[in-house]
């Protein structure tokens, strides 16, 4: 009969091994990701190590900017500004309520899909991809060391025409 229950007396002495050996290396991992603050904090280390640098550095100003704007919603003019985009948010319920506002909307939203159907075209989508060049073409522009001396020119004809 002890032959037959070799196999249960291997595992038992082999989890009784790995029982004794296991050490803090090895269990940190599985507490950190049992507890939840601390698989939160391993899901933002391992989004933080994909993300770009510009995208990390755009967040931490947005972020800023909000804690910052909370900051001022915190002050007496605060506190009015907040007050008065209330009662103009309820005004704005009230007209969009209304049968002219309703009727707004309803307009609106027609124009957009006769808009979206009329630019669902080839032509449109290369006049599209066009203007996009444009504008890259006049960043470029400003950019130029050439509009920095037109600039600076130009400043100094204001300044002129000023009589300074």
């Amino acid at each position: 009969m002890d032959w037959a229950l070799w196999p249960l007396w291997g595992t038992i002495d082999a989890l009784k091994w790995a029982g004794g050996t296991v050490n803090d290396v090895a269990v940190a991992p599985v507490l950190r990701l049992a507890n939840p603050w601390g698989l939160a904090g391993s899901m933002l280390s391992t989004v933080q190590a994909f993300t770009p640098q510009r995208a990390r550095d755009l967040a931490r100003v947005v972020g800023n900017g909000m804690l910052n704007a909370g900051g001022l919603a915190r002050t007496q003019a605060g506190a009015a500004f907040l007050r008065a985009g209330g009662r103009a948010a309820g005004s704005l319920d009230l007209v969009v309520s209304s049968p002219a506002g309703r009727q707004l909307l309803v307009d609106t939203a027609t124009g957009m899909v006769k808009l979206a159907e009329a630019l669902d075209t080839p032509e449109a989508k290369n006049a599209i991809q066009q203007g996009a060049v444009v504008l890259a073409r006049g960043a470029d522009v400003l950019a130029s060391r050439h509009t920095k001396i037109f600039f600076k020119v130009g400043r100094y004809l204001v300044d002129f025409s000023d009589g300074s």
